[in-house]
């Protein structure tokens, strides 16, 4: 196994498209497949982006990296964003560090060897832009109760211009 902010499975290579037969905006959605190469052509406007408001612990991690993209032993808990945010985040060891590529923090404890990855503010604002930016149908959470006092929810609003 190995542990990401972005998924291995599906490399989403998002390019704006126009031509005959296409919607009247022209805006066309591109997903290949990372592997096997498939193409899916989809309507930008029916795209809709999720972000989780809850992390994901993976504990006997292969220290190389911070941890990011490596082999880990155990998949442990989901703790919410107010866990991440009160308890976690610069306290117990854990460090927050960024995937440039997935453009999403992660934690890491060198000590105990173990791997989260979330969501946080400046993550889904990046992502909130590129949906406004690329005209997307909006932005899906799950787990509304994990943002108990809207700091994520009230970001993903703002970066929607709503």
């Amino acid at each position: 196994f190995t542990n990401s902010g972005s998924r291995d499975d599906i490399s989403a290579i998002v390019r704006r498209h126009t031509g005959a037969g296409e919607p009247e905006n022209g805006q066309v959605v591109r997903c290949r497949a990372a592997r096997g190469g498939w193409t899916f052509l989809f309507v930008a406007a029916k795209l809709v982006l999720g972000v989780a408001f809850y992390g994901r612990r993976f504990g006997g991690v292969d220290p190389s990296n911070d941890g990011l993209n490596q082999r880990y032993g155990r998949y442990e808990d989901d703790p919410s964003y107010r866990e991440l945010e009160q308890e976690l985040i610069g306290r117990h060891g854990f460090a927050r560090r960024w995937d440039d590529v997935a453009k999403a923090p992660f934690l890491w404890n060198a000590s105990t060897r173990t791997f989260i990855t979330y969501e946080d503010p400046q993550s889904i604002r990046i992502k909130g832009d590129y949906v406004r930016e690329h005209r997307l149908g909006g932005m899906m959470v799950w787990e509304l109760s994990q943002d108990r006092d809207d700091i994520l929810l009230d970001v993903i609003v703002s970066s929607l211009g709503r």
